[in-house]
């Protein structure tokens, strides 16, 4: 399967860090994070494997963390990219 992501920043005028960090089942990570500054309004859309070019296929987690809020959604593909559906974002304690 594949998984794209997209996330934006709905804020007006805060810039946001962002991280994405690729995690296995046990909460390792599996590539170095990627990181990325998001200008107010902006967004970024992807495939994990655009994000991570040198991980290997997994079942894992993406790790979303920003410096502001920021809204978000997954959608997870079959093979052919005909049929998806939808992973939502769960939001970690701090």
């Amino acid at each position: 399967y594949s998984v794209g992501v997209a996330y934006a920043n709905p804020g007006t005028t805060s810039i946001a860090n962002v991280s994405l960090t690729l995690l296995d089942n046990s909460g390792n990570a599996v590539a170095a994070p990627v990181t990325q500054t998001l200008g107010p309004g902006n967004h970024v859309q992807g495939f994990t494997s655009q994000f991570f070019k040198s991980a290997p296929p997994l079942v894992g987690t993406m790790q979303i963390t920003s410096s502001t809020p920021m809204i978000a959604i997954s959608l997870r593909f079959d093979p052919t990219l005909l049929k998806f559906t939808t992973l939502p974002p769960v939001t970690l304690g701090q």
